[in-house]
């Protein structure tokens, strides 16, 4: 078992200072399932947008007194608690206070170019930009990673068949110089015997 928390995990930052951490990701079928911490500091904001098809479940970790939307409500949450977020519920943060906003979310249907921000920036247009690419340099690695490891597997396999050949060469030639002595010692033990052999006398 591992813990997780803040100290041990890969942030990875954004232009305004919010940070996220991919905690875990798998996939059914092409829906990709993402757990993942958030930590908006103090000061900082999630400008408002919304998914179309992504499903979220949101639990405050860190409250800090800063404020919240989901879909039309706007309130301050306090830590523990816990949201569903549907498809098309806006979202926004805005951490108002002097302490970061830390929850974790769980993502179902993940799509990283799936998002719509309301009054998008250019800013904003960049980050989805990178986001998705980002992720298709993750999918990029992990395949040539496993190319790798396969071409790997097939020289170690080939390798050994090249040995087990090889070792069957040298026996057969090892057979081969055994018998080729074993006639050798037979003949000579040949000739050994006819000249110990008394010659007859004529009458």
């Amino acid at each position: 078992m591992q813990s997780i928390h803040a100290d041990n995990v890969n942030w990875k930052s954004t232009k305004r200072g919010v940070r996220e951490a991919k905690i875990f990701s798998a996939f059914h079928g092409s829906d990709e399932t993402r757990i993942d911490l958030v930590e908006v500091p103090a000061g900082s904001y999630i400008p408002p947008h919304r998914h179309s098809f992504r499903r979220e479940f949101i639990t405050i970790l860190v409250s800090a007194g800063a404020q919240m939307q989901i879909g039309d409500r706007i309130f301050r949450p306090i830590a523990g608690q816990v949201f569903h977020r549907e498809p098309e519920d806006v979202l926004a943060v805005t951490n108002d206070s002097h302490h970061p906003f830390q929850y974790s979310v769980v993502r179902f249907g993940f799509e990283p170019t799936d998002i719509v921000w309301m009054g998008k920036s250019s800013e904003d247009n960049e980050e989805v930009v990178e986001e998705a690419a980002g992720a298709e340099e993750a999918a990029t690695e992990e395949t040539v990673e496993e190319k790798e490891v396969a071409s790997a597997e097939e020289q170690s396999a080939s390798q050994e068949d090249e040995e087990e050949s090889q070792q069957s060469e040298d026996g057969a030639q090892d057979d081969e110089t055994t018998s080729k002595g074993d006639a050798d010692e037979s003949a000579q033990d040949d000739k050994a015997k006819k000249k110990k052999s008394p010659k007859k006398k004529k009458k």
